[in-house]
């Protein structure tokens, strides 16, 4: 796949590096979701884990020992729930089990993985899980994903409007500067990452718009898979953040993930020259990487929006000083969720 994506033996997980242009050796292992999921129920129920998914888990043990996990972030995704209560007991039962199975040695690791697992001791409500078509309240609680899930609501939209008007009044080129158009004038931030998502899937080649389909499940607005792409970025982003400016206690850190369109995505899209070094900050520059060969009027039009975003930064930066920047892309978001989901 690419030289900083690495599949475990088993085909389960993916270890993912921020570059193939920088090669390292991990300290840190920033765990996403799914990831979490399945080491959960390693703990609790390993003999009804699939035998695949539990030598999986093993091997990500074994392989690891004497590594940082980060499972933070997976676990507030796992546990989520609008009520406090249910969220902070579940985050509990994740929290318990983690951090018993990282303190534990290889033999016992490999012991558990023939047992029925630990006693379940609090059992957290089994509430379900109703967005009532917003997830708002989790956006509000993580702030730092309002942004990009934003500019993925807009993808969906602009795909659901495509699809219901004739494609001679909207062109993909029409589409992909409408986009653009959105995040510099409406929001005010350019999303690096949703960028090289919307160029992909409306003008790039058939295989990149079907990775792109498959990761953001485009056809169906639903906002549930929207919000899970949101965080399969959010971890991309944790990696290419602590690269940097390392978070407390986070170093030389990789991403593990289930997700193969997620890891297939990085794999074609993790370029450190994507990252312009402004010192205090780093800020993420779309690079039109793409397979499919583009005619002269799209390069042109492409260099209109490319000129009109660097000429804007200033406008941008003054913006983001404002306080209702936030209060505005949350009003985006409910706007957009209301359309998709109406």
């Amino acid at each position: 796949m690419s030289v900083h994506v690495n599949l475990d033996s088993t085909g389960v997980f993916y270890t993912v590096g921020i570059s193939e242009e920088f090669d390292y050796k991990h300290y840190s292992l920033i765990l996403e979701t799914n990831v979490v999921i399945m080491l959960r129920d390693f703990y609790y129920k390993p003999h009804k884990m699939p035998s695949k998914k539990r030598s999986a888990v093993i091997e990500l043990l074994l392989r690891n020992m004497g590594s940082d996990y980060v499972p933070g972030f997976g676990i507030f995704e796992a546990s989520y729930h609008p009520l406090p209560y249910i969220r902070t007991a579940r985050e509990e039962v994740y929290t318990q089990a983690l951090k018993n199975l990282f303190a534990w040695e290889p033999e016992k690791i490999i012991r558990h993985a023939t047992t029925t697992g630990e006693k379940l001791k609090n059992q957290p409500p089994k509430t379900p899980l109703n967005t009532k078509n917003t997830f708002l309240p989790m956006i509000k609680l993580n702030p730092m994903m309002a942004s990009s899930y934003v500019s993925l609501l807009k993808i969906h939209s602009l795909n659901k409007g495509s699809s219901k008007t004739k494609r001679k009044d909207r062109s993909k080129l029409h589409l992909y500067e409408e986009f653009m158009n959105f995040q510099n004038e409406e929001i005010h931030i350019i999303n690096g990452m949703e960028s090289q998502l919307a160029f992909y899937y409306f003008l790039g080649s058939d295989s990149e718009k079907n990775t792109v389909s498959k990761f953001l499940k485009l056809g169906s607005p639903n906002i549930n898979n929207i919000s899970s792409a949101c965080w399969d970025l959010f971890f991309l982003r944790l990696i290419q953040h602590n690269i940097h400016n390392g978070m407390e206690g986070i170093k030389d850190p990789k991403l593990v993930t289930s997700d193969k369109p997620l890891a297939e995505f990085f794999a074609s899209n993790s370029s450190l020259k994507a990252i312009i070094d402004f010192g205090s900050s780093k800020v993420p520059f779309v690079i039109y990487s793409h397979e499919k060969k583009l005619d002269q009027e799209t390069k042109n039009k492409l260099q209109e929006i490319q000129n009109k975003i660097l000429l804007d930064i200033p406008k941008r930066f003054i913006k983001h000083k404002d306080d209702d920047t936030y209060d505005n892309i949350i009003n985006k978001i409910s706007e957009l969720e209301h359309e998709l989901t109406k």
